[in-house]
């Protein structure tokens, strides 16, 4: 998959650990964080925003562990309750937002 001189385990082997589902404030999927393992170990991460379906955009990757979103929660322990990503590292999970810049609170799907 990478060849980085040997900084990284991913190989015919890697595959998907758990695939996390994000989502936009519409309620529109609009990115995937995908926990990686290689043999059995947990292998590193990759975050692909999909805002449009043509170009998935891979907007950060690691070679080791799981992702962690902001909170220093990770993201697979997230259960069943629905992750929203408002991009640059900017995580929800409450189903209601009061804007800070115009104080209206918004209801999310």
């Amino acid at each position: 998959m990478v060849d980085s001189g040997g900084t990284t385990k991913w190989n015919g082997n890697t595959k998907p650990a758990n695939i996390i589902k994000t989502y936009d404030i519409d309620g529109n999927v609009n990115a995937y964080i995908i926990n990686l393992q290689t043999d059995g170990r947990k292998s590193g991460y990759i975050l692909a925003e999909v805002y449009t379906e043509e170009e998935p955009n891979i907007s950060e990757f690691g070679f080791t562990g799981e992702y962690i979103i902001p909170s220093g929660e990770k993201a697979s322990r997230c259960g069943k309750e629905k992750l929203y990503y408002a991009g640059n590292r900017c995580f929800f999970k409450k189903a209601v937002i009061k804007c800070m810049t115009c104080g209206k609170t918004v209801k999310l799907k």
